[in-house]
């Protein structure tokens, strides 16, 4: 099991418990192999990519615009990464420039890496709860500016959610993983 990505998907599941309409991404069941050892998000045993935006970046296939947490010896960093090399949509693209303003506002300037990848570092130990509170204050003002430039088509859907879920939570609680969290207290 990996207690990292449990760590996270706790957090996001009772986070959801307060805010039943937050939905956010999931490993799909084609990387089994991953799924089976307890990787529930996109990413590996070390860092996880959350978002709720499905646009990809096309170079890696995450989201092109992640929360990357990230285990480190201090605890957990979270970055925000907006990467999208390969986005050819001037409304998309013109929805990031938008969105980066709109975080640069309530935190600090994004570092541009190149032309199309900006990274802002909210915390380098308390990465869940700085993930947290960016959900609670920041994705709401991101939301909006989805459904003013009528872009609702970038989102997860609650079908894809509901199907993503179901099979983490089926490996969940399959006899082997309760055999593994119970040796793990």
């Amino acid at each position: 099991m990996n207690s990292f990505h449990e760590q996270l998907f706790q957090a996001l599941e009772n986070y959801r418990l307060e805010h039943p309409d937050f939905i956010y991404i999931l490993r799909t069941n084609r990387n089994k192999e991953k799924l089976d050892a307890g990787m529930w998000f996109l990413g590996d045993q070390h860092y996880a990519w959350i978002s709720w935006i499905t646009r990809s970046n096309n170079a890696n296939h995450s989201p092109a615009l992640r929360l990357l947490l990230k285990e480190n010896k201090s605890g957990i960093s979270c970055t925000i990464e907006n990467g999208y090399k390969h986005e050819l949509d001037s409304k998309i693209i013109s929805f990031y420039e938008k969105v980066r303003e709109l975080i640069s506002k309530d935190y600090r300037e994004f570092d541009q890496r190149d032309k199309s990848y900006f990274v802002l570092d909210l915390d380098k130990t308390n990465g869940i709860d700085s993930l947290l509170e960016f959900l609670e204050t920041t994705k709401p003002k991101i939301d909006s500016i989805i459904e003013s430039q009528g872009l609702q088509n970038i989102l997860l859907t609650r079908e894809s959610f509901n199907e993503r879920l179901a099979e983490v939570n089926k490996i969940r609680n399959s006899p082997k993983r309760q055999s593994e969290m119970t040796q793990d207290i």
